[in-house]
């Protein structure tokens, strides 16, 4: 692994050593998919064990998911559900239905442009791109420059792994670069974008913009992942008695609570539908409730426009008799509701800012749906789930995890299998 850190002075980017990362073999070719997959559960391990460096970091970060996700079995699955048969990423496989060799080789060098907000999706994004065998080229965000670089370091040359892992890991390391590169530096920005391959970008829509408008290769692949927005909705016999309210504010809070709300999954309306046994206000009094069991932690709080934000919003439901809201005295979470009869989703505000709202027909809560909604959690009936995700699935939402686990990173993602377009296809019939 090699970490570059750019100035405002173009020549200071190594682009001798960059074209010979480029152009010089792939180390990850010498693996197979198992003895990656192997590498990943024992680096898992290493993370939650007591002599990992990194621990408070990553805690600090709120990686904890990172350290589940890259367990054996949950690649596998992942592999699994893009692929099938994983083996394909290894040797050609003869398929019977289509009477065809199939092959799946790397594209070659994957470039990531990670978001500022929630760093454990680059990370997976990264991964992900290791599992199909890409060398890889992280430009990280200047917020969260130092923290992927450490976590790659321990991995380094560490006694906890044996001799076995340690080759296997430093493999993996040799296929990355990881560097800080303004978003100013121009010069920089379109040399590394010609180089990619892939080109992998996380973020808002003026840096999702700026990234497809830097020249690229014809044959590069684009995977983007843009600003989306996401919302909570609990059917009426799932909040019939306070055992029903007890869970909903344990769940609601389990999706809020990561990251400060900043992902794309985590949600900031809560809908509920008219028949339930509580009123907004209950429900609102026992999530604050459940917040305060908790310890926030304030370390993405940072942005004093959030705060700004979230203050002229209580102003505004103060002053509205058929709204109130509920916070706690330290501002660590504020509870909108809005008891008017017109279902109206907030934008979000962040810092664990939560709109709850009732909707007496799905289908207005259909038309009130923001264009570029990807999550729905749904609190219901096993039975009730197939046909919400039908109905909303028609307005564009692409993910319908169950509340309390919207936080956690899926395959497919905003509607992709991404590892398909980290690969390109040898067939023989």
């Amino acid at each position: 692994m090699q970490i570059l850190f750019s100035t405002k002075k173009p020549a200071i980017i190594e682009k001798k050593f960059l074209e010979g990362f480029i152009n010089n073999k792939n180390f990850l070719l010498k693996l197979n998919t198992n003895e990656i997959l192997d590498v990943f559960d024992e680096i898992s391990k290493y993370w939650i064990s007591k002599n990992c460096k990194t621990k408070k970091l990553l805690a600090d970060y709120e990686m904890g998911f990172l350290v589940a996700w890259i367990k054996k079995n949950n690649l596998k699955n992942l592999l699994q559900i893009n692929f099938k048969d994983y083996l394909v990423l290894d040797l050609p496989v003869y398929t019977k239905q289509n009477k065809t060799i199939l092959f799946a080789r790397p594209r070659g060098v994957a470039l990531h442009w990670l978001a500022g907000n929630v760093p454990v999706l680059g990370i997976i994004s990264l991964f992900q791109t290791i599992l199909t065998k890409n060398k890889s080229i992280v430009k990280v965000p200047m917020n969260f420059k130092s923290i992927l670089p450490k976590i790659l370091k321990d991995l380094n040359n560490n006694k906890y792994f044996n001799n076995k892992y340690k080759k296997n890991i430093k493999l993996i390391l040799d296929s990355i670069i990881v560097l800080y590169v303004d978003k100013k530096e121009k010069e920089n920005q379109e040399f590394l974008s010609r180089n990619a391959d892939i080109r992998i970008a996380w973020g808002g829509i003026e840096g999702i913009s700026s990234v497809l408008r830097l020249p690229k290769k014809i044959n590069c692949r684009d995977i983007v992942f843009g600003p989306k927005v996401s919302l909570a909705f609990v059917k009426k016999e799932k909040l019939k008695n306070s055992q029903d309210l007890g869970i909903l504010s344990k769940l609601i809070c389990d999706d809020i609570i990561p990251f400060n709300q900043l992902g794309c999954n985590s949600p900031h309306n809560l809908i509920i539908e008219n028949g339930s046994n509580f009123s907004l206000n209950e429900i609102a009094i026992a999530i604050g409730k459940e917040f305060e069991k908790r310890k926030l932690n304030r370390k993405f709080i940072t942005d004093p426009l959030i705060s700004f934000n979230i203050l002229a919003k209580k102003f505004a439901y103060q002053i509205d008799k058929s709204k109130n809201v509920l916070f706690s005295v330290s501002n660590d979470w504020n509870i909108f509701v809005n008891r008017a009869s017109k279902i109206k989703i907030e934008d979000p505000l962040f810092g664990k800012s939560l709109f709850i709202s009732k909707v007496s027909d799905i289908k207005t809560l259909f038309n009130a749906l923001p264009i570029n909604t990807q999550s729905i959690g749904l609190l219901c009936k096993a039975n009730d789930k197939v046909n919400l995700m039908k109905f909303f699935a028609d307005a564009g939402v692409d993910r319908f995890p169950d509340l309390g686990k919207m936080s956690l990173y899926q395959n497919p993602w905003d509607g992709y299998l991404p590892l398909h377009d980290t690969v390109k296809w040898v067939s023989s019939n």
